[in-house]
């Protein structure tokens, strides 16, 4: 073997034992983030935020404007949830965020009853 071969081998067992190391340290944060208080704070807002979208279906159609409205309810769980306070400013800027976002969706109004029967059909129920 010449020097030169001898070199790419030093530098595979290099790399490859930096990668080993680099994807269990990922994976040991990913393991605890999921076990952390941060997930059960998450899962915890998952009724609040069901309940509000429940409110919405009343009718049987979403829209913009609750769809908006449930954007700045959901931050405001979720913030309530996280013990974060959020201030006029703050409020504003989230606010602005969500308006931006929601030029980008579809405006059309989201018909309930129309949404199920597409997925039924879609997944054979």
């Amino acid at each position: 073997m010449t020097n030169d071969n001898w070199l790419y081998i030093l530098w595979g067992f290099g790399a490859g034992l930096t990668g080993r190391v680099a994807m269990k340290n990922l994976i040991a944060k990913i393991v605890a983030w999921f076990g952390g208080d941060i997930m059960k704070k998450i899962i915890s807002c998952i009724p609040d935020i069901v309940v509000e979208v429940e409110k919405m279906m009343a009718d049987g159609v979403i829209t913009a404007e609750e769809r908006k409205a449930f954007a700045l309810k959901g931050v405001d769980i979720v913030a309530q949830k996280f013990n974060f306070k959020i201030s006029g400013l703050s409020r504003w800027v989230v606010s602005v965020v969500i308006d931006n976002l929601a030029k980008k969706l579809s405006s059309k109004d989201v018909k309930i009853p129309d949404v199920i029967m597409q997925l039924k059909k879609e997944i054979g129920g």
